[in-house]
């Protein structure tokens, strides 16, 4: 049944305005909803009050994959009640967002994600990498964003799986840092040490850098 506009769950309305926004309306099915009507099916979940904190909450957004594996996207946001639930959407709809519509859906905006044909280990990989999400101006190591590419296309990837996703993020805090590397979900540590290892400045206040991207076994364009 299509998704209508009855109160209930605020990050699940939030969720599929998201997708309505880029000309797929959500269908809902055993609690996922289904942009356009199409599988994969997604759902996001916000918590407030995070940490015990009351202007700090988390959302989750899941995506559930034809094979049950699940993309699970965490993003923080900030203010009191509902503000900090649209403070976090606003954060994923202008970067996992485009990732997703582009890779698992039909709304490609090649201006917002273009597609790359990679290599990795020899293999055929469409990619669909970034944009970076920057808060607080903050500033990328000069050629980040190609040794990370280097570092996936040296990675032996499971040859059973036919997508794989990667999520980057380094936050700066008055000198102290938070930094994490997963691919599919797990820890990745040779990439955690890449990103150790590059050059981020200290600064007073925050800032933080986030990539997000996926990869699909095969070429859409010119390998």
């Amino acid at each position: 049944m299509a998704l209508g506009a009855e109160p209930g769950d605020p990050a699940k309305e939030a969720l599929a305005l998201c997708f309505a926004a880029h000309g797929l309306p959500c269908e809902e099915y055993n609690g996922w909803l289904l942009p356009g009507g199409q599988a994969p099916g997604v759902l996001a979940d916000w918590r407030g009050a995070y940490l015990g904190h009351p202007l700090v909450g988390s959302l989750a957004v899941v995506v559930r994959l034809p094979d049950r594996r699940e993309i699970i996207e965490n993003f923080t946001g900030l203010g009191e009640g509902l503000q900090g639930m649209h403070d976090a959407f606003g954060h994923f709809a202008v970067s996992d967002l485009h990732v997703m519509l582009s890779a698992l859906w039909t709304a490609r905006d090649e201006d917002a994600v273009p597609a790359e044909a990679w290599q990795v280990q020899g293999r055929p990989w469409q990619a669909y990498p970034g944009p970076w999400h920057l808060r607080n101006d903050a500033p990328l190591p000069e050629g980040i964003t190609e040794r990370l590419q280097a570092l996936i296309e040296a990675e032996a990837l499971d040859k059973d799986e036919d997508l794989h996703w990667f999520r980057f993020f380094v936050g700066q805090n008055n000198g102290d840092f938070t930094i994490e590397a997963l691919k599919d979900n797990q820890k990745w540590p040779s990439a955690e040490a890449l990103l150790r290892d590059q050059d981020w400045p200290l600064r007073d206040g925050y800032y933080g850098a986030r990539l997000f991207l996926i990869l699909k076994h095969g070429c859409e364009t010119a390998c």
